[in-house]
Parts: C-alpha cells; sequence; structure tokens
C-alpha cells in the first residue's frame, strides 16, 4: 500500500501497536505521512556529523508536525554507539543542543544485530551470543512502553 496513512487507518482498529519503517528522510512522502499519523516516532542518529546536522531537520519537521498531530511524541535514539570513539561519547551532549527528547538506551554498533539479520531473526531470537544487543532492545523497548 503506497499511502501510509490510509494504511494505518486500515490496521489501527486491529491492532494495539503498529511499526511503520520510514525511509531515512523527513524529506519523503512516507515519512511525512508517517509522522502525521504517529504517536511515538523513534528517529534513529548515527555518531557522525552528518547525522548531527540532519536531526535539525528533524526537529523543525517535528514542529511542522505538531501543529496538526500535536499528541505526536519524538525520542531520538543513538544508533551504532561505538563507546571508544571521541564522537560517541560526545553525542549526548551534541544532541542536548535540540530540542527532542533522547533515548536512555544507546544501541551499540555491534556484529550481533548483522548476524541476526543474516538469519532472518531478531537479536532477541538468537541466544546468548547476542547477550549485550538484546539487552539493548529490551531497555529501549522498555522505555517505549512507558511512552505509551
Amino acid at each position: 500500500m503506497d499511502d501510509v496513512e490510509a494504511a494505518v487507518s486500515l490496521y489501527r482498529d486491529s491492532y494495539s501497536c503498529l511499526l511503520i519503517d520510514c525511509p531515512p528522510s523527513v524529506q519523503s512522502r512516507q515519512t511525512r505521512q508517517a509522522l502525521s499519523c504517529s504517536d511515538i516516532v523513534l528517529i534513529p542518529v548515527l555518531p557522525s556529523p552528518l547525522d548531527l546536522w540532519a536531526s535539525v531537520h528533524v526537529e523543525r519537521e517535528i514542529e511542522r508536525v505538531k501543529a496538526e498531530n500535536p499528541a505526536v511524541r519524538p525520542l531520538l535514539v543513538i544508533n551504532q554507539l561505538e563507546p571508544r570513539t571521541r564522537l560517541s561519547r560526545l553525542m549526548h551532549e551534541a544532541l542536548a543542543e535540540i530540542e527532542l527528547p533522547v533515548a536512555t538506551t544507546a544501541i551499540g554498533r555491534r556484529m550481533a544485530y548483522r548476524n541476526a539479520m543474516l538469519q532472518g531473526l531478531s537479536v532477541l531470537d538468537t541466544g546468548s551470543a547476542a547477550g549485550s544487543a538484546a539487552d539493548e532492545i529490551e531497555r529501549l523497548t522498555e522505555e517505549l512502553v512507558r511512552l505509551m
């Protein structure tokens, strides 16, 4: 289905939670439609200057969306965090400049995510080898549930 809002309307009454995966740009039509009909918006941000600069555009788009969907709650999620790099260590400080909430849980850059994807599984389904990755996903899920 090409029209995100129509798809959401079609399934909204059948499910308590819908997940919409969007193109990584607030300029895409699908992303704008998803923002306008969503309650919670997870915005992954990589520890890179380009993603930080793009976050400014995301902030502006969220403000625009709030005019038509005042209930929307954005949450920035640091993705592919590498704690040993300087840029990764500075991410929380840099994101504090943006007036959007940041998840407490960051998702690390781990082989477990890639390996799970190759197997067609989530890290929650791959056993103890993905323990740290599974813990991250569970903590992020708990944060989301508290927002609901």
